[in-house]
C-alpha cells in the first residue's frame, strides 16, 4: 500500500468566462496583463502514512506546512525562473496554493523540508514530489495534474513491548543512535531514545542514503550483574544505506541459545609422605671394594 501526499494541480484563466471581452479588447489593440497570465492551483491532499513490513503507521502532519510547504512552478526551458506557489487556504481534506503565470508548460514540485540536511533530527519528516510530465497552463482552458509527495526520510524507533520484556531482565543505563564511524565520546551527536528511563516520546528521523548509523545500548543484567553493550547497525542484511518511507525498528532481547558452564578449582597443599626403603648390606660393598 502506497501513501502519500496527493497535490492535485488545476490551471485556470484568470478571466474565467469573460473570453469574449478579451477578444474586443484584442481587437482594439488593448491587452490588459491579467489577459496574457493563467491561474495555477494546486492542492494539497494529505494521506500521510508510511509502509512498514507487517503493517501501516502514520506519519504525523507537521503543524506548520501550511506555511513552510514550497510549492514552485519552474517554465520548461526556463529553470532559472521559478514561480512560488503561495499559500491560499485550506479546506476539509486539502491545503490549496495558487499563482498566476504566464501561458506555458511547468514542472511543478512540493517539498517540505525543516532538516537543513541534518542525517539525524527529532520529529521532521521531508516530504517532496514533482509532476510526472509537464502542467500546460493555456488562456482560456483548464489543465489538471497530480504530486505524489512521498516521505523522503524514515524513522528510527524502539519497539515499546520488546523493550518493557527486556528490562524485566536488565537495567539499561543508555541507549541512543549516532551517525559517524566512531562512537561519540561525549553526549553530542548522541540521539538518546530513553527519557527518564522511559523510552523517548519523540520521534528520531534518519535521511535516506546513510551508511554509517548504529544503535548502541549498555545496561546490567538484574540476575549475575554482568554489564553488557551492544552496537547495531541500522541498515541490516543486502541494505547498505537508509532508505526513504521506512520504520527501523528495533527489538531487543537477551539470548537463551545458549547454556553456560562454572568449574571451581580449590588448591588443596596437603602433601602424602612415601617411604622408598633401601637395603644397604655393608658387606657387599666391602666386597666390592677389595676386589
Amino acid at each position: 500500500m502506497k501513501k502519500t501526499f496527493l497535490l492535485l494541480g488545476i490551471v485556470a484563466m484568470a478571466l474565467g468566462n469573460m473570453t469574449s471581452c478579451s477578444n474586443i479588447l484584442e481587437e482594439e489593440g488593448t491587452i490588459p496583463a491579467s489577459a496574457k497570465t493563467g491561474t495555477l492551483t494546486v492542492a494539497l491532499e494529505a494521506d500521510n502514512g508510511i509502509d512498514v513490513s507487517t503493517k501501516t503507521d502514520v506519519v504525523t502532519v507537521p503543524s506548520d506546512l501550511t506555511s513552510k510547504m514550497k510549492v514552485t512552478a519552474t517554465k520548461t526551458g526556463e529553470s532559472t525562473e521559478i514561480t512560488s506557489l503561495q499559500y491560499k487556504e485550506i479546506s476539509s481534506s486539502s491545503y490549496i496554493y495558487s499563482s498566476t503565470l504566464a501561458p506555458g508548460s511547468y514542472s511543478v514540485t512540493a517539498l517540505y523540508d525543516e532538516t537543513n540536511n541534518a542525517v539525524l533530527i527529532w520529529d521532521s519528516p521531508i516530504f517532496k514530489g514533482t509532476t510526472t510530465s509537464d502542467v500546460t497552463v493555456e488562456k482560456g482552458k483548464e489543465a489538471e495534474a497530480t504530486i505524489e509527495a512521498t516521505l523522503q526520510n524514515s524513522q528510527i524507533v524502539v519497539d515499546n513491548s520488546a523493550y518493557t520484556e527486556f528490562c524485566q531482565l536488565a537495567t539499561v543505563s543508555e541507549l541512543y543512535v549516532y551517525n559517524g564511524t566512531t562512537v561519540p565520546t561525549t553526549e553530542e551527536g548522541k540521539y538518546s531514545l530513553l527519557n527518564n528511563n522511559a523510552l523517548e516520546t519523540k520521534t528520531l528521523y534518519v535521511a535516506a542514503g546513510q551508511s554509517d548509523v548504529y544503535i548502541n545500548i549498555k545496561g546490567q543484567l538484574s540476575s549475575g550483574g554482568q554489564t553488557f553493550e551492544v552496537e547495531k547497525s541500522i541498515c541490516s542484511g543486502d541494505e547498505e544505506k537508509t532508505e526513504a518511507a521506512k520504520k527501523y525498528t528495533v527489538k531487543y532481547s537477551l539470548s537463551t541459545e545458549n547454556g553456560s558452564m562454572k568449574i571451581t578449582i580449590n588448591i588443596n597443599g596437603y602433601i602424602t609422605v612415601k617411604e622408598i626403603k633401601v637395603d644397604v648390606n655393608p658387606y657387599e660393598e666391602d666386597n666390592a671394594t677389595n676386589e
